[in-house]
Formats: structure tokens, sequence, C-alpha cells
């Protein structure tokens, strides 16, 4: 797909994704989806590598599990390959935890960005839990026992 065929794409697909606002700001190389109030996807277009950066922002966690939510997180960075290349990152200190996702464009096609944004939906969702929670429920254990078994924590 070529970039300039990226906003016909998101057209095509919108009624399927069912998003409740689509905002193009093409001085910035940004299109934001906003699907409902709790999820919200910046298309972010860098033109120099190729590539459609999905970030997805988590919001905070509670104060007292701030440093075991970053530990957790920088493990699950380290783990980019196995999620996908999910990534995360903390927007600015004492702000919310955002997650980025990279996509080269040249290859994609109308029905790999459906899938790609539903994907991402469903991941923003889920990690937005983790972080409200403070703890990675389900995978403490596997985590804290340095277990590398990822079948678990790819359940997003």
């Amino acid at each position: 797909m070529k970039l300039e065929e990226l906003n016909d794409a998101l057209a095509e697909i919108g009624p399927k994704i069912h998003p409740v606002m689509i905002t193009d700001f093409e001085e910035e190389l940004v299109t934001v989806l906003t699907f409902d109030v709790d999820v919200e996807i910046l298309l972010e277009r860098d033109e120099n590598r190729e590539l459609l950066v999905f970030v997805g922002t988590l919001g905070q966690t509670p104060v007292r599990a701030e440093k075991e939510m970053m530990r957790i997180l920088m493990q699950m960075n380290n783990l980019w390959g196995a999620l996908g290349g999910l990534r995360f990152a903390l927007e600015e200190p004492g702000g919310d935890f955002v997650m980025l996702w990279d996509l080269p464009y040249p290859s994609l096609t109308t029905e790999n960005l459906q899938n790609a944004i539903e994907s991402f939906i469903d991941r923003i969702r889920f990690w937005r839990q983790v972080v409200a929670d403070g703890r990675f429920e389900s995978d403490d254990r596997e985590i804290q026992e340095g277990d590398d078994n990822i079948d678990t924590m790819m359940r997003v």
C-alpha cells in the first residue's frame, strides 16, 4: 500500500471496524482513530522508514505499583519479537504508559490493515487493564520466576 492510499483504505474498512471518528492531521502525518471512550489509536506515518506506527495510550498505574509496572513493561520490551514487535514507553515523567507497534506500509493490504487495527484495539484493552491494576495478574508468577514461557503473555 502506498502511503497516500492509507486514507482510502481507512474509509473502506471504517464500517467494518466501527470507529466513532477518524481524524486526519495531514501536516503532522498522523491519523487518529477513536473507537469509544476508552480506545484511541494514533497512526503516525514515518515516511523515511516506510512505517505506520500505531500508538495507544494505556493510562497510569497506581503510584504504589509504578516501579513494578515499569519492570514488567521493560521485560515485555525485551520480548518485542515474541510479541509481534509491540513495545512500551512512558509518555513523559509522571505521564501515561503507551504501547507502540510499527507496521511496514509498503506490504500492507486493506485487509492486513483492518486485522492490525482490530488486534491493536484488543491489545490496548488488555494492557490498559494491566496498567490500571498495577500488575500482570495471570503471569506475575512466570515473570518473577524468570520463566521463558511466553505463551500466556501473548494472549492479548
